[in-house]
């Protein structure tokens, strides 16, 4: 009984440290994609500062050891230990998901800054949002700054600074690149990670990855059904003619002769052969009959 449980024991963790090695070898062919994330995306025109933006705000700007950590076991642990907050994921009346904090009152919460102003905006049952002044949020780091961290409104847990007169840059269809004051100074995208079947947003269509990756499945999947229900049939005859025919190919002996030497009293049997597939068969010797 021992060896079988040491056995299942040493299966199960081959298995978890297989699945880590293609996780790390997935993400890194991900990232050593050729070319600029931001132009391949936004277009070569890009000025620095929006680049600077769009990496910023796509978290693209973390360590690789950190994206990783997001892509696989998703953000939304370290963006509530960051904040203090728990959040909640919901699909608007457009088909998009939408991240929001739930505040004390189990109200979902994001925030926007105005000038000095920390505003709240809270959603109300019917979808539509309530704006509210909730500059009671502000907290003073080690250097006397002071700092919230906070969902806003494009999925992503931020970090407002007061003073920090940031500005950032917002693509939007239609009106191409559009410039505001009150940025936030770091950002984390907000998601949950290939374990829990999270693959994030596409940077294209702003839409789930997710939903988008079983339709084509189920394509793929059709496509392979089809495919089986076609072949099957053919390999099945083709097996059963092959196994009809078993051995007709090969060496084969088309005729003998056997010579007497009556005064010797030695018959010597000679052989003439096909060969089938340049093979040479082993030609027999002499036989001597006493």
């Amino acid at each position: 009984m021992n060896r079988v449980v040491k056995f299942i024991v040493r299966r199960v963790y081959m298995l978890i440290v297989t699945v880590f090695l293609v996780s790390v070898a997935v993400f890194a062919i991900t990232e050593s994609s050729p070319g600029n994330i931001a132009k391949n995306v936004l277009g070569a025109f890009i000025t620095p500062e929006q680049e600077a933006s769009f990496l910023a705000q796509m978290g693209l700007d973390k360590p690789a050891y950190l994206r990783f950590i997001f892509w696989l076991a998703g953000s939304d642990w370290y963006a509530g230990h960051k904040s203090g907050f728990e959040f909640e994921r919901v699909i608007n009346s457009q088909g998009f998901d939408e991240w929001w904090a739930l505040d004390e009152k189990d109200r979902l919460v994001c925030w926007k800054l105005e000038g000095e102003n920390l505003m709240a905006l809270v959603r109300q049952p019917d979808g539509s949002v309530k704006k509210e002044v909730d500059n009671s949020r502000w907290r003073t780091d080690a250097q006397g700054k002071e700092f919230f961290w906070g969902m806003d409104r494009q999925n992503r847990l931020a970090k407002w600074q007061k003073g920090a007169d940031n500005e950032t840059w917002t693509f939007l269809e239609g009106m191409g690149w559009q410039k505001a004051a009150g940025a936030p100074v770091a950002y984390i995208p907000m998601r949950k990670g290939i374990l829990r079947l999270d693959p994030g947003i596409s940077l294209r269509t702003g839409r789930p990855v997710g939903p988008t990756l079983v339709v084509r499945l189920r394509n793929s999947m059709v496509l392979a059904g089809l495919a089986i229900a076609i072949i099957m049939p053919i390999a099945l005859f083709l097996g059963i003619i092959s196994g009809l025919n078993e051995g007709t190919a090969g060496p084969h002996p088309v005729h003998q002769r056997h010579d007497f030497h009556g005064d010797s009293g030695v018959c010597h049997r000679n052989y003439s052969y096909f060969i089938v597939n340049g093979d040479l068969p082993h030609l027999p010797g002499r036989h001597h009959l006493r």
